[in-house]
């Protein structure tokens, strides 16, 4: 594995487990806590005397240090077909962010390989088995209701 020089950077790990996961319903949840409140303790040494020993994966992601100076988090970056809430913190955030950054790292920052889009173009919502509404250009604002309807202003000519 290469580290960035002196070791600097942002390490983020991820241990998964090999056994995989499998719940309960919460009705069988409710009866064996009620039953034996030490089940998982109780099936582990269980599973351990069988010799089905637990294991884990384990990966970590180490962003170097020059990355983590060039990330540019803006939450005006939209999956398509998501729009923004009107919650007014949220939406002072969606431009403030992003001038902060076009500041600190410049205009083409977007174009820095950390800020760069990993696919081309996603379409993960079409088509689908619903037959819900399919994906279009146009401004889909919803009404909000203030003192009155509130929405899209489009100029009539």
């Amino acid at each position: 594995m290469d580290l960035p020089p002196k070791n600097e950077g942002l390490g983020k790990d991820l241990l998964k487990t090999d056994q995989g996961i499998k719940c309960l319903t919460a009705q069988e949840a409710a009866r064996i806590a009620g039953e034996n409140p030490n089940y998982v303790h109780v099936d582990l040494l269980h599973a351990i005397e069988r010799k089905e020993f637990p294991s884990w994966t384990m990966k970590v992601q180490i962003m170097p240090f020059a990355e983590i100076e060039q990330a540019a988090l803006n939450p005006a970056n939209f999956v398509p077909g998501i729009g923004p809430s009107p919650d007014k913190m949220l939406l002072r955030r969606l431009f403030s962010h992003g001038d902060a950054h076009r500041y600190r790292l410049g205009v083409n920052h977007t174009q820095l390989q950390v800020n760069r889009s990993k696919a081309a173009e996603a379409n993960n919502y079409e088509p689908n088995s619903f037959n819900d509404p399919g994906q279009t250009n146009d401004a889909q604002d919803a009404p909000v209701e203030l003192h009155g309807a509130t929405g899209s202003f489009r100029e009539c000519r």
